[in-house]
């Protein structure tokens, strides 16, 4: 598993957490308990990184479907 995965991050705190730096986490003290998580002026600089991803992962399926339908 990677180390930022959900199961890691879950059993880790969030002072340990290597997300910080990409997520705010903000604890209200109220009942039932509420937090709400924002995403840091670092965090957003990822945007071109995951909308290219994001692109890539379109033009891969597009590409496995026309490859599947060239099959038939």
């Amino acid at each position: 598993p990677m180390p930022w995965s959900i199961g890691m991050s879950m059993k880790t705190t969030w002072s340990e957490s290597p997300l910080k730096c990409v997520i705010e986490r903000h604890v209200f003290a109220e009942v039932p308990p509420r937090v709400e998580y924002e995403v840091t002026a670092f965090g957003q600089s990822l945007e071109p990184v995951l909308t290219s991803m994001q692109d890539w992962g379109r033009a891969f399926k597009a590409r496995r479907l026309a490859s599947m339908d060239s099959e038939d």
